[in-house]
């Protein structure tokens, strides 16, 4: 007897947006979050793809991993870009931070 089989297709970076509450971190940033550093162009089409004719799961995200890593532990010395890992600890954790300067 043959089981099924389950599939889950992801794409962790298949975006460069930058969530609101993080947009005044990322001003002058525009040309690096566009660069194959701020996401990865065409996962997100290709998972969609591939889920779609696997009959499968699509887990993706379109934030950019120049905010934080989805491929990384939590722990990892690299989860964090040089953009956001000037941050504190609590502010990254809360997920705050500081407003833009004017």
């Amino acid at each position: 007897m043959t089981r099924p089989v389950s599939v889950v297709v992801t794409a962790e970076h298949g975006g460069h947006d930058v969530p609101a509450e993080w947009a005044g971190r990322f001003l002058g940033f525009e040309d690096l979050l566009r660069s194959h550093r701020g996401w990865d162009p065409g996962s997100l089409d290709l998972a969609r793809l591939l889920a779609r004719r696997l009959r499968g799961t699509l887990v993706t995200a379109t934030v950019t991993r120049l905010l934080v890593d989805l491929n990384r532990s939590p722990h990892h010395r690299a989860v964090f870009s040089d953009i956001t890992r000037a941050l504190d600890r609590g502010r990254r954790a809360a997920g705050a931070v500081p407003p833009a300067a004017p």
